[in-house]
Order: structure tokens, then sequence, then C-alpha cells
């Protein structure tokens, strides 16, 4: 699963990476942002902030990283931080944009909770083979909606799944599930 995922997502990352050479002047967005996500395998819904960067390699090709921090100390998984770089594609107009991203990264949990899809008998201590790793591979892909009202600011609006392969401090194999995230925020353009 893992090999699949780095199979898929790095291509997106070396064409980035190649085309540097070749750029024109380059725009950097710095930018920040509040986050819904939806866990819903782990019955957990939670906001949090995070900030972007982004440097426009080519007019239709942009390299961001993100980090978001989710805060709350709620449901089984505890706070969350989570890490995604990758390209976003698209094209601009003079007043908006519409992009699509992909970005792998990571997700990580503070807390200790049993990996979803396995059936764990109920003794103390849980058994490692059945607790989920603290951090997981994450893929995000969606729609990137931009609203320029100056020439240097950004309006943004991403929507899109985020999945997190579980694994587990065993043995076990990773699960794959996917979950909604929407993200509103603004930026500068340097």
């Amino acid at each position: 699963m893992t090999s699949r995922l780095l199979s898929t997502a790095l291509p997106f990352l070396l064409a980035g990476l190649m085309l540097v050479p070749c750029a024109r002047a380059q725009q950097v967005d710095v930018g920040a942002q509040v986050t819904h996500l939806d866990l819903g395998v782990l019955d957990q819904s939670t906001w949090g902030a995070g900030g972007r960067v982004g440097v426009e390699l080519l007019p239709l090709v942009t390299v961001e990283a993100e980090l978001n921090v989710f805060p709350q100390n709620e449901g089984v998984s505890g706070r969350i931080v989570q890490g995604l770089g990758g390209v976003k594609l698209g094209g601009r107009a003079r007043t908006y944009g519409l992009f699509a991203k992909l970005r792998p990264g990571f997700v990580r949990f503070a807390g200790d909770f049993i990996q979803p899809g396995t059936a764990c008998i109920a003794v103390v201590p849980t058994p490692l083979e059945c607790l989920a790793a603290r951090t997981n591979l994450a893929l995000d892909f969606g729609t990137v909606v931009e609203i320029y009202p100056t020439s240097r600011a950004i309006l943004r609006v991403d929507l899109g799944t985020t999945y997190v392969w579980y694994g587990s401090r065993g043995d076990a194999r990773r699960r794959r599930y996917g979950n909604f995230q929407l993200g509103i925020g603004g930026g500068l353009r340097f």
C-alpha cells in the first residue's frame, strides 16, 4: 500500500522539482487557514488552524506545503497534527483561480486508539498489534478555489478528501479510509 502511494505521488513531486530551473520569476504565496477534518471511521469531527506556503513554478503549476494543528483533545485520537506537501495544478484569471491539488503527507495522533477495522480481544494492557500507529500516511486531493480581491491578496477555499492509511504498532497491514476536509483561509502573494 505504501509503495503504491509513493509510486503515485512521487512523479508529481519530481516533475515539479525538475521544472524549477525552467521557472520564470517565481511568485510565493503565504497564507493561513481554518480547517475542518471529518474522521468518519473514528466517529470524530474536528476543527483546526494552520499555515501554507506555495511557490508558483509555472503559470499552471504551484508546489505547496501545509501544516495544520487540531488542538482539541477530544474523541479517541486526541490532538492531531497534519502535514501535507505537493502540487496545485490549474489556471488563474485576474480575479479568481480554479485548481486541483494532490498532496501526500502525514497525520499524527496524540492519543492511543485501536486501529480502525481491527477486531481485538479486550485485555489489559491492549496488545500493541491492536493499537493504531500514531503517525500515519495521508494523501489529500481535491479542488481549490481562490479569489483575488487585490493583486496581492488571496482568499482560498479547499474542498477535498484526505485519505489516511492507518498502520498498527504491530505487523498488521495498513487500512485506508477517506475523510472529508474543508479549508477556508487567506494569504498574500509576493
